[in-house]
């Protein structure tokens, strides 16, 4: 539920997690979260997640966020749509939906051939 403890808690968390692994300040470490949260794409170009991290990226993945350096972009970006999909079926955009979902999936057949 939007605004629950429980919601700001896991947003804190994922905060707090973001600025350890990527070293960014406070602002800058919600505006990526916020945007992550709402489906859309924030990248890093160049870094990836230094050693010593696993607590942090787990926090971040059990919010169904991810962290990814230069080799996961795609994936990242995959992600990413898929999060979008989801929305605008929650909206009732279904039209919207489905021609990102065709996208994926042609994109995906793609890369498997």
């Amino acid at each position: 539920m939007p605004g629950s403890t429980s919601t700001t808690d896991q947003k804190v968390a994922c905060i707090k997690a973001f600025r350890q692994i990527t070293g960014l300040g406070l602002k800058e470490a919600k505006d990526a979260i916020e945007l992550a949260m709402s489906g859309g794409v924030f990248l890093l170009p160049g870094k990836t997640a230094p050693s010593g991290c696993d607590a942090e990226i787990d926090v971040l993945n059990a919010n169904g966020l991810m962290i990814t350096g230069n080799a996961n972009k795609v994936e990242f970006i995959l992600r990413s749509l898929r999060a979008n999909a989801k929305m605008a079926i929650d909206c009732e955009e279904n039209n919207l939906a489905i021609l990102i979902i065709d996208a994926l999936d042609r994109f995906e057949d793609n890369r498997k051939k």
